[in-house]
């Protein structure tokens, strides 16, 4: 019985022994498993400051480029527009040059009526085309300031003050006698045609002052009175009679009493929707 038990107690002692093994190992794989995720914790941390540190990096040498660029663009522009004053400046100066060639006369020219404009660019174009834009040096259509009222309103607007002729410098040869003459909508110049005369520059430089100093004033198409019958033409009461009680020249419209069924009522109506009995 003794032996019995002291072999039981060995048992016990064995398993305890056992028991406390599997605990210790147990622990041992627990503190290995915390320390592998301290290390991934402090891996993935390091990752994303190292791509923390990468982006912002990136973001400075872009921002960096960019300032780069924008600096060269600017550059480039500043010495686009010195280029290119420099290319008008040169031109204007040998227009200047041009444009005193002893040579050079002023000419009028017979166009199509209401086809100066076109007229002009055929006549550029064509000396471009043959070479020969190096002969001409102004093309002046005389045009006058014209004030019309309409509807009430003063209209400004240009017109041709020498319907149907143009000014044209250039100097004259047979290549550009030729040009001019055979242009679309062009009928010749003026005087004798064979041998065109030129006109004297003061006489050219006065024709187109005269031009732009005046000013054609055209009446209003319709006047009309208080107390004048008219009849209306238009709008909803088109073919009543009535009676002008007011005028309103600034605006272009009229207050007419018109009739109804044997009643007055007044309505307000625009110039243009009424006519004189």
């Amino acid at each position: 019985m003794v032996e019995d038990k002291k072999n039981n107690d060995n048992k016990e002692e064995l398993k305890t022994s056992s028991d406390q093994n599997d605990m210790d190992i147990q622990e041992q794989k627990i503190d290995k498993n915390n320390e592998f995720d301290e290390k991934k914790e402090v891996s993935d941390n390091q990752i994303k400051e190292d791509q923390a540190e990468k982006l912002e990096e990136n973001q400075t040498e872009k921002l960096e480029e960019n300032k780069t660029e924008k600096l060269e663009e600017n550059q480039t522009e500043k010495l686009e527009e010195n280029q290119t004053e420099k290319l008008e400046d040169n031109q204007e100066n040998k227009v200047d040059d041009e444009k005193d060639d002893p040579n050079a006369k002023w000419y009028v020219v017979g166009i199509a009526s209401s086809f100066e404009e076109k007229a002009v660019q055929t006549i550029k174009d064509n000396a471009r085309k043959a070479s020969l834009s190096h002969f001409f040096f102004d093309f002046q259509i005389p045009k006058q300031e014209v004030v019309e009222i309409k509807r009430g309103k003063k209209i400004n607007t240009e017109k041709n003050f020498f319907p149907g002729y143009m000014l044209i410098k250039m100097i004259m040869n047979n290549d550009t006698w030729q040009l001019v003459k055979n242009s679309n909508k062009v009928s010749g110049f003026t005087g004798n045609d064979h041998k065109p005369i030129p006109l004297p520059q003061n006489e050219a430089m006065k024709m187109l002052k005269k031009a732009d100093d005046s000013i054609e004033y055209i009446a209003p198409k319709y006047v009309y009175e208080v107390g004048q019958q008219v009849k209306v033409i238009e709008g909803p009461f088109a073919s009543f009679n009535g009676m002008v009680e007011e005028v309103d020249e600034e605006r272009g419209r009229l207050k007419i009493s018109v009739s109804i069924f044997g009643r007055s009522t007044p309505v307000e109506l625009e110039y243009t929707q009424v006519e004189k009995i």
